[in-house]
């Protein structure tokens, strides 16, 4: 009987899980807010303290830029077909750039973007939802600023209909040299809102 009960609680989880991709359409507008981490170093920027493309990506304590606080916030919402426009705003301080100090630089930027859910490709996953971005925009570290191109990958991990995890890696080449192309790595929580429900689910 113990058995059962916790076969059925798992079956009614999965199919909580199994509606969640499908509110989408009916929720296409997304606030996220979390942190961010700027990392200069796994860039193959051919300057001293820089290393090759993804050497020591994952070295927190020696090369990511954090702070402490909400440092990134984006608003995005669905076209169709998996893709959606999205807007980011974001701010860090800067004390490494790749194994070379720097003296707490402000960083903002505001980029622009169009998702694409990979799901369509691979299948849908209902609560798993991993997506492609590619866009532009801007930065500064203190008085100095560049375009980037940008590009990456994310993750959201859904809850239920409305809220989510988000884990993205985003690439952004800069055009002017007086700021080293970087990733920008972010966590956060992401809410999807502002539609009906035609289906009845």
């Amino acid at each position: 009987m113990k058995n059962f009960k916790l076969a059925l609680l798992a079956l009614l989880f999965i199919a909580g899980f199994g509606n969640t991709y499908a509110q989408d359409n009916n929720n296409p507008w997304a606030l996220s807010f979390g942190t961010n981490a700027v990392d200069f170093y796994p860039t193959n920027a051919g300057l001293a303290g820089h290393g090759g493309w993804f050497d020591e990506f994952v070295n927190t304590g020696d090369h990511y830029n954090m702070l402490p606080v909400i440092s990134k916030i984006s608003v995005g919402k669905y076209l169709a077909d998996g893709f959606s426009l999205e807007a980011v705003g974001s701010l860090n301080k800067i004390s490494k750039i790749g194994d070379n100090t720097a003296d707490d630089l402000s960083y903002y930027a505001f980029d622009g973007g169009v998702k694409y859910d990979l799901n369509n490709v691979f299948g849908e996953s209902s609560w798993l939802d991993p997506y492609a971005t590619v866009g532009g925009g801007y930065t500064w570290m203190d008085e100095l600023g560049t375009g980037t191109f940008n590009g990456g990958l994310g993750i959201n991990f859904w809850f239920n209909n409305n809220l989510g995890l988000n884990l993205e890696s985003k690439y952004k080449h800069t055009f002017e040299s007086n700021i080293v192309q970087h990733f920008q790595h972010s966590l956060g929580l992401v809410i999807k809102f502002g539609g009906t429900d035609t289906d009845g689910d």
